[in-house]
């Protein structure tokens, strides 16, 4: 029994401080949330979502070397001019058709060798060396570029003239593509 009577002054002291009031200072009292309401009479559009999906990365990759095989025009003019003129053959689709294009550029730039260059060697009194050549060849896609060259070593200078041309070709087709 003692111990319930002492138990009984506790349990009175505990239900006390629970039921009194706590003061609290400006600093502990929780901030109020104020909220503004806003009134539209118009009503509200909703706005449709699209999901939009990433483009597919272009992956630009450089020009590749296309290898070739050549025959080449070699001439001598009355032992003044001598020149070779390489002939490239590529193994593409349209290959035939380009073939055709450089063979026949091969027979132009042998014509003009024989007579302006020839001419220029007998003015000037000297040896002419001429080459034509494949400088490079690149693929692109579909797209093949051969860059050839045109030169001509004089033998009373030590510069030579030497003109570069690039050609553009379909592969598939072997069409001249314009520049």
């Amino acid at each position: 029994m003692k111990r319930t009577i002492l138990i009984l002054p506790a349990l009175l002291m505990l239900t006390a401080c629970a039921k009194a009031p706590v003061e609290q200072t400006p600093a502990e009292q929780p901030a109020e949330i104020v909220t503004e309401e806003t009134t539209t009479d118009a009503p509200v559009e909703e706005i449709p979502v699209q999901i939009v999906e990433p483009a597919e990365e272009t992956v630009i990759t450089s020009p590749e070397e296309v290898s070739f095989t050549v025959s080449t025009v070699e001439g001598l003019v009355e032992d003044t001019v001598g020149y070779s003129l390489e002939v490239p053959y590529f193994d593409v689709p349209g290959g035939a058709a380009i073939e055709e294009y450089y063979e026949k550029l091969a027979s132009h730039l042998e014509g003009y060798t024989k007579e302006t260059v020839y001419q220029k060697a007998a003015e000037r009194a000297c040896i002419v060396s001429v080459y034509g050549y494949v400088a490079s060849a690149a693929a692109e896609g579909e797209i093949l570029s051969v860059d050839y060259v045109y030169s001509c070593d004089y033998s009373d200078t030590d510069e030579s003239e030497e003109n570069l041309r690039t050609d553009r070709f379909n592969m598939v087709t072997g069409e001249l593509l314009e520049a």
